[in-house]
């Protein structure tokens, strides 16, 4: 079965995300910036990472240049929130800006990949 993707995209592009289904995996794989005008757009991508049959809702964020508190208030708050749902939010990969201001945030053990 062919994974089933969708994208969405701001006006001027700087935000994207996509979403794969992989057996039982929502891949979502996000690029550009994260701040305060993709917040909603951001938890949007994340409900609709959440289908039947889906235990795992992966982050590749290797395309994102910037996120801001917000951003990871909407990450984090959806990684605490999912095991409810009988869910597991995982960051498979972060970009360098990514993976800076998350651990200067002091969140890397909750929101980073191991080393």
């Amino acid at each position: 079965m062919e994974p089933e993707a969708t994208e969405e995209s701001s006006a001027d592009d700087v935000f994207s995300a996509t979403i794969r289904r992989v057996d039982s995996r929502s891949i979502v794989e996000i690029t550009g910036e994260l701040d305060l005008t993709t917040i909603e757009p951001l938890r949007a991508k994340l409900r609709e990472a959440i289908v039947e049959g889906v235990d795992t809702v992966e982050l590749d964020m290797t395309g994102v240049t910037f996120i801001d508190s917000v951003n990871l208030a909407v990450l984090l708050a959806f990684q605490v929130n999912a095991p409810k749902e009988g869910l597991a939010l995982v960051v498979v990969a972060a970009s360098d800006e990514v993976t800076r201001i998350v651990t200067l945030a002091g969140l890397a053990d909750a929101l980073l990949p191991p080393p």
